[in-house]
């Protein structure tokens, strides 16, 4: 890793995301990244009117080459070896071997999350900035979610 990154940024993660074909049927690709950042936050969140505590966690991920904006990447006919990143993807904590099946009960993508939600080392993508271009801090992506 580059001495850009700070030396806690020592997390590896697994990012699935979503690919829906011209037929419309679902898979899910998976990508491990390695050096990222990794913190819990807990937070207060209002949903009608009703206070909720949160634990909310914040990703950061170095600039990595075989990242592609979600816009060119949906059109690609040959996803593998790249990945994107955006709201309704997740994260999971460490490296994952997990294979989602959309058709499959206890492999669902819900299934795959929950199960690494509940040990609190899985987020769903509600947050999301390129911070590629910021010549203030160490370019990365910034990923936020519950």
């Amino acid at each position: 890793m580059s001495n850009k990154y700070p030396v806690w940024w020592d997390k590896t993660i697994t990012i699935f995301n979503k690919i829906v074909a011209s037929d419309g049927k679902v898979s899910w690709q998976s990508t491990v990244i390695e050096n990222c950042f990794w913190k819990y936050i807990n937070s207060t969140k209002y949903v009608d009117n009703v206070k909720m505590q949160t634990k909310e966690v914040i990703c950061r991920i170095p600039e990595q080459d075989n990242y592609v904006p979600y816009l060119t990447w949906k059109d690609l006919s040959d996803k593998s070896g790249v990945f994107t990143l955006r709201n309704g993807d997740f994260v999971v904590y460490g490296e994952v071997t997990d294979t989602i099946d959309e058709y499959t009960k206890g492999k669902r993508a819900t299934d795959v999350l929950n199960k690494y939600r509940e040990v609190n080392q899985a987020f769903q993508i509600d947050v999301f900035t390129d911070n590629t271009g910021d010549v203030l801090c160490a370019e990365h992506y910034r990923l936020g979610g519950i």
